[in-house]
Order: C-alpha cells, then sequence, then structure tokens
C-alpha cells in the first residue's frame, strides 16, 4: 500500500511543498497552472499505480481486490499528512498547543480528503481496468 502511494506524492513533492508555504506562511501562491498540471499529473500516477498494483494481485490469483484497490489509491493521503509533519518541525515557525492543534487537525482532514478522493479514483480506475480485462476471456 505504501508504495503505491509514494510514486504520485513524489511527483508532486515539490509543488506541495509551495503549497505549504503559502498557506501556513502566509506567502503568495501564483503558479495556478503548475498546480493543475501537477495535480493531474498526481491522479494519473495514482490510477496507474493502482492498476499495476492490483494486477499483479490478480496474476496471484487473489480476487478481493476492492478494498486494497482504495487503500492503494488513497495511500498519498498518508504520505500528505507525513509531510506535514515533517513540515511542522523543519521549515514551519509556529509552536504552542493552539497552533499544533489547528495545524495538525487541519492537515487531518485535507490528507483524509485527499485519502477519499484518490481512493475513489484508484476503485474507479480499477473496476474499469479489471471489467476490460474479464471481457476479453473468451470461454468456448
Amino acid at each position: 500500500m505504501l508504495v503505491s502511494g509514494f510514486l504520485p506524492f513524489s511527483a508532486t513533492y515539490i509543488e506541495m511543498h509551495h503549497i505549504f508555504e503559502s498557506i501556513w506562511g502566509h506567502e503568495i501562491y501564483t503558479f495556478f497552472g503548475i498546480l493543475f498540471l501537477a495535480f493531474g499529473l498526481m491522479a494519473i500516477c495514482c490510477a496507474f499505480m493502482t492498476v499495476c498494483v492490483i494486477y499483479y494481485q490478480l496474476v496471484c490469483e487473489d480476487h478481493r481486490w476492492w478494498w486494497k484497490s482504495f487503500a492503494n489509491g488513497g495511500s498519498i493521503g498518508l504520505f500528505v499528512y507525513a509531510y506535514s509533519i515533517y513540515f511542522w518541525f523543519q521549515h514551519s515557525a509556529m509552536d504552542g498547543m493552539l497552533q499544533g492543534s489547528y495545524f495538525f487537525g487541519y492537515m487531518a482532514v485535507a490528507s483524509y480528503g485527499f485519502f477519499l478522493m484518490l481512493g475513489s479514483l484508484g476503485t474507479f480506475t480499477t473496476l474499469k481496468f479489471v471489467k476490460y480485462i474479464y471481457s476479453q476471456v473468451k470461454c468456448d
């Protein structure tokens, strides 16, 4: 599960840093076109990685792929939360319990949103893939 989330997150790591700096560091973010491209790249990588991991699972004749595809796609949300912990300790000037609860609470909600959104994308693309490969099987 963690391996399938690492590649899409690493594709957008630099853009994530700029977003965190603009939201939590009170800087102005002006790269909205690049943000859209980075999100598209992350979505495409998530879909392909989920399909690849589930294909290997189907090759090993494990046909319980539904929840695994959701977890594989959504694992990017775990990386986003892990990056928020890294950002808090390395790049942020915030301190204190109130700022920490505010930061980690909002980042937990955002990470959960990424988990749900990309998990659903992974499940949908895997469903389309599985339907396609099993429709090509000929039974005579």
